[in-house]
């Protein structure tokens, strides 16, 4: 846990929606976080996960048991902002992240799922693309650890009764 202090030491204090977000996922329990643009939305998802996966000490068995939070976002431009926050955390921790996104060739994604990474973010479609072909696991809720919806994408799924509701 020393490495997420050291990583968490770079900011003076934590923005609004962390404060509001970190206690609540730090027990495990579903957070709905809406903030504006900036507001370090994706730190206060990220955080909390990664601290679940460092607790349950997994990185040793990332090939066998799959990712173990997942990340969507609606578009490229989404999934590759968090995919950013989401690898300097990951250096600062050890674990490793891969993003999949639609717009460019498979093959290297499909390498990288195959190398194994604790931490994916992605959009849908690519997702979906990606599945049958090359995930070891099934992509269900209880597969990961953490799910993470951003850009709004929780709310839509939830309207269109995919999800529960908040």
């Amino acid at each position: 846990m020393q490495d997420i202090i050291n990583f968490c030491k770079q900011y003076k204090t934590p923005s609004p929606i962390q404060s509001q977000c970190w206690p609540i996922a730090l027990t495990g329990r579903d957070v709905v976080g809406i903030a504006a643009t900036g507001s370090g939305k994706t730190l206060a998802f990220t955080l909390p996960g990664v601290t679940h996966i460092k607790a349950k000490n997994q990185d040793a068995s990332l090939k066998r048991n799959g990712p173990l939070m997942l990340v969507l976002a609606p578009t490229r431009e989404l999934a590759c902002q968090i995919d950013a926050v989401c690898s300097d955390v990951g250096r600062a921790t050890n674990l490793k992240t891969i993003c999949i996104y639609g717009g460019v060739g498979k093959d290297q994604q499909k390498q990288a799922l195959r190398q194994g990474a604790q931490i994916v973010v992605a959009t849908p479609g690519r997702l979906l693309d990606l599945i049958n072909e090359v995930l070891p696991i099934r992509i269900t809720r209880k597969a990961f650890n953490f799910l993470f919806f951003g850009g709004g994408l929780g709310c839509m799924l939830a309207r269109q009764h995919f999800l529960p509701g908040p």
